[in-house]
């Protein structure tokens, strides 16, 4: 009886504890979606300085750059839009690599700012 009613349990819990999983994915997806919004309008800003030198160098080399600039932060923001936790693996991985994509941006940035 006892092992009967302790599968019952687990089998009932379960579904409970799932829900709340997803329900914190979802809630880590929104936070993350947020922050990650907040660093592109910084990186954004950063564009638009980039821009401007790159019209007072008319330096083809620095226009290409502020481009090739452009079109990535476009990228990562079409990812950051369709970007959903569907699973716990995938949204661990696709969250490490936005980030890690946005970080390799603003270097990039940090560095075109330099010259």
């Amino acid at each position: 009886m006892k092992l009967v009613t302790i599968a019952l349990l687990a089998f009932l819990v379960q579904p409970g504890f799932a829900s709340e999983t997803v329900k914190g994915a979802k809630k880590d997806l929104e936070v993350f979606k947020q922050d990650m919004a907040v660093e592109l309008k910084e990186v954004e800003k950063k564009l638009e300085v980039l821009s401007v030198k790159a019209a007072k160098k008319s330096d083809k080399a620095y226009t290409e750059t502020v481009k090739d600039l452009t079109e990535k932060r476009e990228k990562l923001r079409k990812e950051l839009n369709t970007l959903e936790a569907d699973s716990k693996g995938k949204w661990k991985k696709a969250k490490s690599d936005i980030a890690s994509s946005l970080n390799s941006l603003n270097e990039k940035i940090q560095k075109a700012l330099k010259d």
